[in-house]
């Protein structure tokens, strides 16, 4: 985990990395299928086992000439699968690491042991830190308001606070509070124009985020 130190609130703001589009609608799940909106590998084999199969894009798997293939690598793409018959084996699941499509067990010892484990969840551990500690929440039990993008935007921020607050020490800590401070100033008012109610989502996903994980290992919690 990439920890920073000496930056000011706008060199954090400069710094935080940006989620892309697709890798947020991962978080939230349930795809219809659509390119922008591809099934998970676990919806496309459940449609499939109740025969009512009948096209679309899938996250990290394809179709060629009649048989199933992987995308390749672990980035987060989708290929689309025609009228499958559920004749041709379906490959193992392999995840991306993120909280809704998590690495395999296998992917995650192959990784480990080749020395190129960089962190991520793991199906059935919960997330991993590149050191190899297991330290887990259940993404399906932290809150939820039942709007998309409220719920995405906290689950985006109790990820960054948890990963946070399971760090030694407290630098990463302050870190995650300053970008909980960012954005709760980026929500605006709510009386004004310019009010982004989802920033205020994130700014409080993060604060209960890092409470959690600092809980996980020990420590008080900070709020």
């Amino acid at each position: 985990m990439r920890k920073l130190t000496k930056a000011s609130l706008s060199e954090l703001a400069k710094s935080k990395e940006i989620i892309s589009f697709l890798e947020q609608k991962s978080y939230v799940g349930g795809g219809t299928g659509e390119a922008s909106d591809p099934y998970t590998q676990e919806e496309f084999e459940d449609i499939v086992n109740t025969g009512n199969w009948t096209g679309g894009w899938v996250l990290g798997l394809e179709e060629k000439y009649g048989e199933l293939s992987y995308t390749g690598g672990t980035g987060i793409t989708s290929g689309y699968i025609g009228a499958y018959n559920g004749k041709t084996q379906v490959p193992e699941i392999k995840g991306d690491g993120n909280a809704s499509h998590p690495y395999t067990k296998k992917q995650f010892n192959e990784m480990f042991e080749k020395g190129s484990w960089n962190g991520g969840f793991v199906k059935g551990m919960g997330y991993v830190m590149d050191d190899a500690t297991c330290i887990s929440f259940n993404p399906n039990e932290i809150h939820k308001t039942g709007d998309p993008l409220y719920d995405l935007m906290y689950e985006g921020g109790y990820i960054t606070g948890f990963k946070a607050g399971i760090t030694e020490g407290d630098i990463d800590d302050v870190n995650a509070i300053i970008w909980s401070g960012i954005s709760a100033m980026l929500s605006g008012s709510g009386d004004g124009p310019e009010y982004r109610p989802e920033m205020q989502h994130q700014a409080i996903g993060v604060r209960d985020g890092l409470n959690a994980g600092r809980a996980a290992i020990g420590k008080s919690s900070w709020f």
